[in-house]
């Protein structure tokens, strides 16, 4: 029922912005347009089959990650400046900022040998894009806009466990992640008629130029009858990501257009040279320490590649100021 209530509500707002259509042409001169959106879709962690690999070694079996899909506000907003060149086919240079955020609550179960584990995770997953590409435009109505990308990335997920069973017990986790890394891709407009824009955009490379880098750290706790367990992980990040995104712009107002597009997106990461240690502790005093097993689980769990992988719809706005005068 959410789910339905937020697509009315999506549509209602195309409705109404859609009241009132006028002519659009193409960027003329200077000019910087601002843009926002909403994103209705999923967002399956890489996370979550790392864990899950983590976790059978360690002798617990997670099931799958619920609430992945939902309604995620402030989606790719930022501002780009296009200056005019008009020189044959290249008739603008560009260059932009757009902000992502994808904030999940999710929650699993997991099952041990004698007991089950409750489990939920609030995440977070956002990346910056910086831009730099260049309008070329064969046609009146049709430009390409091959670009590269540096994107600044990061996640976070914050875990609590309550386990239920023979040992009983409580477990809090938090891991951080992030990278920079260089993307080379490509976007296609074509006007099917001085309202209506069509386009596709795509992320077809990476990394490139800029490796993907970065760093990645994690640490637990977990406290049972009879013993208590501290965990940390730590490493280097490398992140890349390909896109394809297709959808349409409707002008209307002056300067003023609506858009929506179905995208589909997956961000390959992986850790470098991952370490792992860990410290034991039972209550008559008997403690114990690791580091070649941890760094053997650490090395299989989060050293191996593995994709988030985004799907949805997205609706904005985008709106160009005119620098030229004219």
């Amino acid at each position: 029922m959410k789910f339905n209530r937020n697509l009315a509500f999506i549509a209602l707002t195309a409705i109404l912005f859609g009241a009132n259509l006028s002519a659009q042409g193409k960027v003329e001169g200077n000019a910087f347009r601002l843009k926002g959106g909403l994103f209705l879709g999923s967002v399956q962690s890489d996370l979550e089959k790392r864990y899950q690999l983590a976790n059978i070694i360690g002798g617990q079996l997670d099931l799958d990650w619920k609430n992945q899909g939902g309604l995620g506000l402030f989606n790719q907003f930022g501002a780009e400046y296009y200056h005019g060149i008009n020189a044959g086919v290249l008739t603008h240079i560009v260059a932009g900022i757009n902000f992502n955020r994808f904030p999940k609550n999710y929650e699993w179960n997991s099952v041990y040998q004698t007991g089950i584990g409750l489990k939920e995770g609030e995440y977070y997953m956002g990346f910056t894009d910086f831009t730099f590409g260049a309008v070329l435009s064969p046609q009146t109505n049709l430009r390409i806009v091959p670009k590269y990308v540096i994107r600044n990335y990061r996640h976070s997920l914050q875990t609590s466990s309550i386990y239920l069973g023979s040992p009983l017990g409580i477990g809090d986790e938090t891991l951080s992640a992030r990278g920079t890394s260089g993307l080379l891709g490509v976007g296609l407009e074509y006007d099917v008629n001085p309202t209506v824009t069509v386009f596709a955009d795509v992320l077809v490379y990476g990394p490139f130029l800029i490796q993907g880098s970065g760093a990645y750290n994690r640490e637990g706790l977990t406290t049972t009858t009879g013993l208590a367990t501290y965990e940390t992980g730590s490493g280097g990040f490398q992140m890349s990501s390909t896109k394809i995104a297709a959808g349409a712009t409707v002008q209307v107002l002056s300067g003023l257009r609506v858009f929506a597009s179905l995208d589909s997106e997956s961000i390959k990461t992986k850790s470098t040279s991952p370490i792992g240690v860990s410290v034991s502790a039972t209550p008559s005093g008997a403690a114990s320490a690791g580091i070649i097993v941890p760094t053997v689980v650490e090395a299989i769990a989060f050293g191996s590649e593995k994709k988030t992988e985004i799907f949805g719809l997205k609706f904005g706005v985008t709106y160009d100021i005119n620098l030229s005068g004219k």
